[in-house]
């Protein structure tokens, strides 16, 4: 019979290793993909992934029995991808790929430097955002995520996830206004 997250967790926290093993077994592809998606880079994804368990393990003793652990660790996941795009903002780096552009069948050049304008005035008007914003938009619109899992990975309201992405929206179509 398979032990629940929480039950794992609890004997981690009795001193068995192996059940943290077993978390990480459970977790880490989904981890991986969160990363992935975000950072577009296996690699980093890769790396990103053990920072986060380390971070887990390290934290197990906080870890709050009411909740569940897989949002508790996707939360942890967030908050490293956090980190990391406002270390790329430090070293002024663009965290959306620009050049992955894909022009749909039958586009022009004309098309696809269009399509370019607008996705860099996009980052522009995201990057006004409030870093809670963004970390809610990164999580709906990047990772696919929907807005109960918005709300449970970041603790905060279903209601205000839904009113900060409403009024990113608003912002974005007033800064894109003339292209969309």
């Amino acid at each position: 019979m398979d032990r629940s997250d929480e039950e794992l967790v609890a004997d981690c926290l009795g001193g068995d290793r192996s059940a943290f093993a077993q978390l990480v077994g459970r977790h880490q592809s989904r981890v991986i993909a969160m990363a992935n998606r975000a950072l577009r880079d296996g690699a980093q994804a890769e790396d990103l992934a053990q920072e986060v368990f380390v971070r887990a393990y390290r934290s197990l003793s906080r870890f709050e029995p009411s909740r569940r652990f897989g949002p508790w660790l996707m939360a942890i996941t967030a908050n490293r991808i956090r980190d990391h795009y406002k270390s790329r903002a430090r070293r002024n780096e663009v965290p959306f790929e620009v050049d992955d552009l894909t022009p749909g069948e039958g586009s022009t050049p004309a098309d696809q430097a269009a399509a370019r304008q607008v996705l860099v005035r996009l980052e522009a008007g995201i990057g006004t955002l409030p870093e809670e914003t963004r970390e809610i938009l990164r999580l709906r619109f990047m990772l696919g995520y929907d807005y109960e899992e918005v709300a449970e990975t970041l603790s905060l309201p279903l209601g205000t996830i839904k009113s900060r992405i409403s009024r990113a929206r608003s912002a974005l179509r007033h800064i894109l206004g003339d292209v969309v």
